[in-house]
């Protein structure tokens, strides 16, 4: 049986009740056979809706009762014949293998041949529900009139591309990578917008398929593929995706090229979020930049803000209006990138005047005050604004701490000495970097990066250098990833694995291969596995029972147990068993401030350690078992990397305060 993905938040409380079949139902549902039911259909000329829902799934039971129950949900279907396919019910559970059905609550529409037409998938609210069967009626945008659409006029890439969209909806993957080949096929100079898309696909795949390490990533292909593009935003996303990879190999120099080259084709609706982000990402590296990437990084923000302005205006020159109530408060961020960039090249009387306004748009924001005494005094107006320092990890041999901050815009890796509070930077990437673990004999770290387009698992070594790729990417099914934990004996990894539609916790070789999914057996969200200290058990989070609690599994799949079965609301997270296997230090909720807490092995004796007014969590036990390092949010809203006694006392800032 496939896997299925309910579709609920991380939190939210799984429950039974209110399903298709009840005595309230007003919907006349057919169970059975489905043949029965394709025969019924044929007869009375009406495609087949299918319901497809799953005993304990919240969503599902309110599809059912604020939905489907609805007066004009049910006068809809009144022209469908209706199924009710239960996921494990002897009948509806073949048609979840049939329809290829991975996430619920979902409706399929059946023409009586059996063929899937259209459907939903998620949770409709009654309006939208109406709205899509109406469509689903008149026959407009249906699989069979997108296909009949697309042989009328054959030469229409982009409706032949709808059609295999309609059929990746539809569950049909092998159906929609042949009609993508024959449109590369009927495309091969990728004239159309579409075909370019997927030319590009093929290279940027191709250039990840066979490199282990990132420097044996191929760019001359995307280079030459770049150098041809015909239409703007293709050669924008070619150029941009050159950027990202030269910035993962530390060329620096061709880096700054390809941004240029980007920006100079970048799309409109481009220009705000990737403009500013990119304007902000290279002041954090001013003291790199040439003369020409100063002034690039101003012609970004001037344009970045200059659409944002747009917004307030509803939306004109093909930008998006407003919808958020901090419209001020947002203008003024855009407008902040703007004073750095300013600042930067000299412009520091046309930086206080826009602080004056950002004043104005945002005047609880204590920065703007901070810059305008900066650029009065000539200072550099540095790094970061606000940071937060997060899930600290320590080196085997207990003399450094690696963590995760966004001091300088985006994510990136630093570790710092334990006893001098010295740091340093370990990686410097446009993307987003996240702390995972040291091997055990301290040469490599494991972390997760998205510097392939989307978030996979990486090691390095802990200079920060010979960055290796260990899950590759593959953009007809992208993998998620996070949390990868190296094993005692340094030939495994866990971690959490989002690949198939929900987060499960996967181990792998150290060297990516041999994969496996320990916790597919039902539809859950399991993140941030441990391993023991000896290595026979992986603790990890799971929100399976409702409220996150902390779990205990075997490395083959075998035991799963609930170790806190924890209080309602009291999301018990980042579990470790400490070095001598007598305690599991976890953060929690259960007091009504997230805090640390350590219990025994069976989870009773539950203690707080901090007893702290503001944010602790993720807390990692000392290689010796003396101390716990973790973060803490403060007042300032900084959260900064803290260590303190086993037993909770002496919490100190890992770097000084300044």
């Amino acid at each position: 049986m496939l896997p299925i993905q309910i579709a609920v938040f991380l939190g939210l409380v799984l429950s039974s009740g209110g399903a298709p079949g009840s005595s309230e139902a007003e919907v006349l549902w057919r169970f059975g056979r489905f043949q029965k039911v394709l025969d019924e259909a044929g007869a009375s000329g009406k495609p087949v809706l299918v319901y497809f829902w799953m005993e304990g799934s919240e969503q599902c039971v309110q599809m059912y009762e604020a939905t489907l129950k609805e007066e004009a949900a049910v006068e809809a279907t009144a022209d469908f014949v209706c199924y009710s396919a239960k996921h494990g019910d002897p009948y509806g559970g073949k048609l979840f293998e049939r329809y290829k059905i991975t996430t619920v609550p979902c409706v399929r529409v059946i023409k009586p041949d059996g063929e899937a037409d259209d459907g939903l998938t998620g949770f409709a609210d009654p309006g939208t529900f109406v709205q899509q069967l109406e469509r689903i009626k008149s026959g407009k945008d249906t699989l069979s009139d997108l296909r009949a659409r697309s042989a009328a006029d054959p030469d229409d890439f982009d409706l032949r591309n709808r059609v295999a969209g309609k059929l990746f909806d539809l569950g049909d993957v092998e159906g929609h990578d042949a009609i993508r080949d024959s449109i590369k096929r009927d495309d091969p100079e990728g004239e159309s917008r579409i075909g370019a898309q997927l030319h590009m696909a093929d290279v940027t795949t191709a250039m990840t398929k066979e490199a282990t390490r990132v420097s044996e990533v191929e760019l001359d292909s995307l280079y030459a593929f770049a150098e041809k593009a015909r239409h703007p935003d293709v050669t924008f996303a070619a150029w941009a995706t050159i950027a990202a990879n030269e910035n993962a190999r530390g060329n620096t120099k061709a880096e700054h090229a390809a941004l240029h080259a980007a920006w100079a084709a970048v799309p409109a609706a481009n220009v705000l979020n990737w403009g500013n982000s990119t304007a902000l990402w290279l002041w954090s590296n001013r003291d790199v930049l040439s003369k020409e990437d100063r002034a690039l990084a101003l012609d970004m923000a001037v344009k970045a803000v200059e659409k944002a302005e747009l917004l307030r205006n509803g939306g004109s020159d093909g930008a998006s209006s407003y919808s958020g109530d901090d419209y001020e408060a947002f203008l003024a961020d855009r407008l902040t990138t703007l004073i750095k960039c300013q600042a930067m090249n000299g412009k520091r009387k046309d930086a206080l005047a826009l602080v004056d306004r950002c004043r104005e748009l945002d005047p609880e924001n204590p920065v703007h005050e901070r810059f305008a005494k900066l650029l009065k005094k000539k200072k550099d107006l540095g790094v970061a604004d606000a940071y937060h320092d997060t899930r600290p990890v320590w080196s085997p041999d207990g003399k450094k701490v690696m963590y995760t901050s966004d001091r300088d815009g985006n994510h990136e890796i630093y570790v710092a000495d334990v006893k001098k509070g010295k740091e340093r930077r370990l990686t410097r990437f446009r993307g987003n970097e996240s702390t995972g673990s040291w091997s055990p004999d301290g040469k490599r770290i494991a972390f997760n990066s998205d510097r392939f387009r989307t978030s996979g698992i990486y090691t390095m070594k802990s200079n920060g250098r010979d960055v290796a790729l260990l899950v590759p990417f593959d953009p007809r099914a992208p993998v998620g990833t996070s949390d990868p934990a190296w094993s005692p004996d340094g030939e495994r990894i866990a971690y959490a694995s989002y690949r198939n539609g929900k987060s499960e916790i996967a181990v792998m070789n150290a060297d990516g291969t041999g994969e496996t999914i320990l916790t597919a057996s039902t539809p859950k969200t399991d993140m941030q596995p441990t391993w023991c200290p000896k290595g026979e058990r992986i603790y990890y989070m799971s929100n399976r029972a409702g409220d996150s609690d902390v779990y205990a599994i075997t490395p083959d799949g075998g035991e799963d147990v609930n170790v806190t079965n924890a209080p309602e609301d009291s999301w018990d997270m980042d579990p470790e068993l400490s070095p001598d296997g007598k305690h599991i230090v976890f953060a929690s909720w259960r007091s009504g401030q997230l805090e640390i807490y350590v219990m025994d092995p069976d989870g009773k004796n539950v203690e707080n350690l901090t007893n702290s007014p503001t944010e602790d969590r993720h807390p990692r036990w000392s290689p010796d078992g003396k101390r716990i390092a973790f973060d803490r949010k403060g007042a300032d809203g900084n959260t900064r990397v803290f260590i303190m006694n086993a037993n909770g006392s002496n919490p100190v800032p890992l770097v000084p305060m300044s």
